[in-house]
C-alpha cells in the first residue's frame, strides 16, 4: 500500500470571507497540519451564500472527515449538506467567524491552530439540529428584537468590528421593537399573548451575549430550549427583564423557559427570523423539529477524570433538583 492510500481523506470547506477573514491568511498553515496529522486534503472554498451546501451533497459522501472553516452560518450550510448523505463523515468545525456561538458551546478552543487538533483527534459525537418549516439549522432559531442584529451588518463591518458590531445593531433592533401577538405550542404546552422576543435554541450561547446556564442545555436530548419574553407593561421594564435574562435570571412571569422537541407557533406572516445568524423569512405557521443526534461533530476528547468528574455534577444538580 503506497502512502496517499493509507491516508485518511479529508474534504476542508473554506469560507474565506468569514470574521476578520483569518482563515484566508492561514489557509496554507491549515492544510499543512492536517497532511501533517495523516490526511490527505481536499479544498474547497466558498464564493458565494449556499455553497457550502452544494460542496457537501456533491463530494461528501467521498471523504473520511469534513472540516468547515468558517462561522455559524457555513456550518449551518454544511449540516444542511450532510442531511442529504446517506452515510454522511462526522464534522470538524474551525470556528472563524464572528461569534461563534456553537463552537463556545462545543467546548472549542480560541485559537485556529488548536481547533485544526481538535478536528483531526477529537471525539465524533452526536448533537441534534433542527428542521424550521423543513430548513435545516443547527442551534436557534430567534424572532423578535435583537433577532435582526445577526444578519443586517454587512460583513465588511463585521470583519472590520468584530464582535461588537452585533451590540451596535443591537440597540438600533431594541429602539424599533414591536410586539407579535403569537400562539406557542410547545409540545403540550400552550403560550398566548404578545411577545417581544424568542429563542428556540440548542446552544448556551447566542449571538455571543445571551448566555444560558451549561446545566440546562442539552445538545443531544432531542429537546430545544424554549426562551421568551412577553410583553412588558413598558420598555423600561422589558430592559430591566433583558439584561435580567442576559445575567441568567428568568425568574419573572414575563419570561419563559421550557424545553420542547416540537414547537409550533402561529402569528403573522411578517415576522422574520434568524436561523444561526441568518435571515429566515417568516409565515403564518411556522412548525419547529428537532432532530435528534442528526448531526457528528468533532469535540475536543475529554479524559476518564474530566468524564467522571462532568458526570458526578450533572447527578449532582439531579439530585438538587430533584429536592
Amino acid at each position: 500500500m503506497n502512502t496517499s492510500e493509507a491516508l485518511k481523506k479529508l474534504l476542508l470547506i473554506i469560507n474565506p470571507k468569514a470574521g476578520r477573514m483569518k482563515s484566508k491568511h492561514k489557509l496554507f498553515q491549515i492544510a499543512n497540519e492536517f497532511c501533517s496529522l495523516g490526511y490527505q486534503v481536499t479544498l474547497q472554498p466558498t464564493t458565494k451564500p449556499g455553497d457550502a451546501t452544494e460542496i457537501v451533497k456533491n463530494f461528501g459522501k467521498n471523504f473520511d472527515l469534513l472540516v468547515c472553516c468558517g462561522g455559524d452560518g457555513t456550518l449551518n450550510e454544511v449540516t444542511a449538506g450532510i442531511m442529504d448523505l446517506d452515510n454522511p463523515p462526522p464534522v470538524g468545525y474551525i470556528p472563524t467567524g464572528t461569534t461563534n456561538d456553537l463552537a463556545e458551546t462545543l467546548g472549542l478552543a480560541s485559537t485556529i491552530e488548536e481547533n485544526v487538533k481538535i478536528a483531526a483527534t477529537g471525539k465524533p459525537c452526536k448533537i441534534d439540529s433542527g428542521l424550521f418549516n423543513g430548513r435545516v439549522f443547527n442551534y436557534v432559531a430567534a424572532f423578535g428584537v435583537f433577532s435582526d442584529a445577526s444578519y443586517s451588518p454587512k460583513q465588511s463591518s463585521k470583519n472590520i468590528l468584530g464582535h461588537s458590531v452585533y451590540l451596535l445593531f443591537g440597540v438600533k433592533s431594541f429602539a424599533k421593537m414591536r410586539p407579535y401577538e403569537l400562539k406557542i405550542e410547545a409540545d403540550d404546552q400552550v403560550f398566548e399573548g404578545e411577545f417581544l422576543f424568542g429563542n428556540i435554541v440548542s446552544s448556551t450561547s447566542v449571538g455571543g451575549i445571551l448566555k444560558l446556564d451549561p446545566s440546562l442545555v442539552k445538545l443531544d436530548d432531542g429537546l430545544f430550549e424554549v426562551f421568551l419574553i412577553r410583553k412588558p407593561k413598558s420598555t423600561a421594564e422589558f430592559l430591566s427583564l433583558a439584561i435580567r435574562a442576559l445575567r441568567g435570571d428568568l425568574s419573572n412571569e414575563n419570561i419563559i423557559f421550557t424545553h420542547a422537541s416540537k414547537v409550533k407557533i402561529t402569528g403573522p406572516a411578517d415576522m422574520d427570523w434568524a436561523l444561526d445568524g441568518e435571515y429566515q423569512k417568516g409565515s403564518e405557521t411556522v412548525l419547529i423539529e428537532n432532530r435528534k443526534q442528526a448531526l457528528t461533530i468533532i469535540r475536543p476528547a475529554k479524559d476518564e477524570d474530566d468524564e467522571e468528574n462532568e458526570e458526578n455534577t450533572e447527578n449532582e444538580a439531579e439530585t438538587v433538583s430533584v429536592q
